[in-house]
């Protein structure tokens, strides 16, 4: 089951409970421009609905020039790198924060590796402006054995809904922009043919 909903996610938070979803995944705006307001109190607000959300882990790809900030303010568990290689922006890596919410799923049991090697899509292969390669998002998801669903606040061109189910979970996911949901719902129904999707 695939469930995308085009409206702002912490909206749409309200209609999840607490601990209703195993893992939420999920790259979120990085820049104070695509938000509206104060960065940080957006993504204080952001990051507890899905710490309420999430019954066993939070993992969030962000990047390295907010990474010390959002360490020291949320310290996670653990600390991944998708390590970009030799491209032409400055900062060629991405932090991969993993968070734990009870001891009762420890993280650090289905972690294998800390580091991706994985190309960036560029250019005319993006769809998205911030679209992140798919083949990411199935390696680090794989890991997290016993979760059985995933939610995506800020989904864009749904590659955790493609991810998803690739691996046989339950997906829901939030995109507030209506053209970016437009690219994600196409995506979706082209290549995800016979899946139930709700929109």
């Amino acid at each position: 089951m695939i469930n995308i909903y085009q409206m702002d996610f912490l909206e749409g938070a309200k209609m999840f409970k607490d601990n209703s979803v195993d893992l939420i995944f999920t790259s979120p705006p990085f820049k104070d421009e695509d938000v509206e307001g104060d960065y940080w109190n957006f993504y204080e607000k952001a990051f507890n609905e899905m710490c309420r959300i999430a019954s066993k882990t939070v993992i969030i790809i962000h990047s390295a020039t907010k990474m010390n900030e959002i360490i020291r303010r949320w310290p996670p568990k653990r600390t991944l790198i998708w390590g970009k290689g030799i491209i032409a922006p400055a900062y060629r890596y991405n932090p991969i924060f993993v968070y734990q919410k009870s001891d009762e799923y420890k993280v650090n049991k289905y972690i294998y590796t800390d580091t991706f090697g994985i190309a960036p899509i560029k250019n005319k292969d993006k769809i998205h402006k911030y679209q992140d390669p798919l083949h990411l998002y199935i390696s680090v998801l794989k890991m997290f054995k016993d979760c059985n669903s995933v939610l995506d606040p800020f989904i864009g061109s749904g590659t955790t809904a493609l991810a998803a189910n690739e691996l046989g979970l339950d997906c829901y996911g939030f995109e507030k922009d209506l053209e970016s949901w437009k690219v994600c719902m196409q995506r979706l129904k082209e290549t995800m043919e016979g899946v139930m999707l709700i929109d």
